[in-house]
């Protein structure tokens, strides 16, 4: 008798453990499906982000060079100058995001993924090292030309003023969308480690 109950008792507990493992084996599973889709929400982030950059690189390349040969008459050095710089940011960024869309969270080598991640966010996040004294020669070159154009008239300080002040916005938000990147990428990257730590 009592080892009918005893028996009976083991039984009981057998079945409430595989009910309380197969409850956490499917709150793992739902944990995994919702970091996946939270990784691929902050990976179409990025990519659009990433797009919209191009975009306007693209308009930004054409424009320049047609309005500083045609409308301003800048020495064709500076326009060609301003044109090589801009196509080389450009070919970066295309560059970065044909490498960004090759990452497969799916099918991908969790390594490869984080290490190919971490490239990017690092680009992003330290980009303004090389940007920043480019752009200063880059508006230093701008100033010399307007000078030589307009000597000190009000109409070149005018300019001067108007290009600082654009400048000084495009910094901004060009600093904001990089930020944008690297934190959406970094995220990405401590939701990886999540998962290997959960595995």
């Amino acid at each position: 008798m009592e080892n009918r109950e005893l028996s009976r008792e083991l039984e009981e507990m057998r079945s409430q453990i595989a009910m309380l493992k197969s409850k956490l084996d499917n709150q793992k599973i739902v944990t995994e499906q919702q970091l996946r889709s939270s990784m691929k929400t902050k990976m179409s982030k990025i990519d659009k982000t990433m797009l919209r950059t191009i975009i306007a690189g693209c308009f930004a390349l054409v424009y320049c060079s047609w309005f500083f040969t045609t409308r301003m008459q800048l020495s064709i050095a500076f326009t060609v100058a301003t044109s090589a710089l801009l196509s080389a940011c450009l070919a970066i960024t295309i560059y970065k995001h044909y490498s960004f869309r090759r990452i497969d969270l799916t099918r991908g080598n969790i390594v490869d993924v984080t290490e190919r991640l971490t490239k990017i966010k690092q680009h992003y996040s330290e980009w303004w090292k090389i940007a920043l004294p480019i752009l200063l020669v880059w508006y230093g070159w701008w100033l010399y030309e307007m000078f030589m154009l307009y000597d000190n008239s009000p109409y070149m300080v005018g300019l001067c003023s108007g290009s600082a002040v654009g400048i000084i916005v495009g910094l901004i938000i060009g600093l904001k969308i990089n930020r944008k990147i690297a934190n959406e990428a970094n995220d990405i990257i401590n939701q990886i480690r999540e998962l290997q730590q959960n595995g």
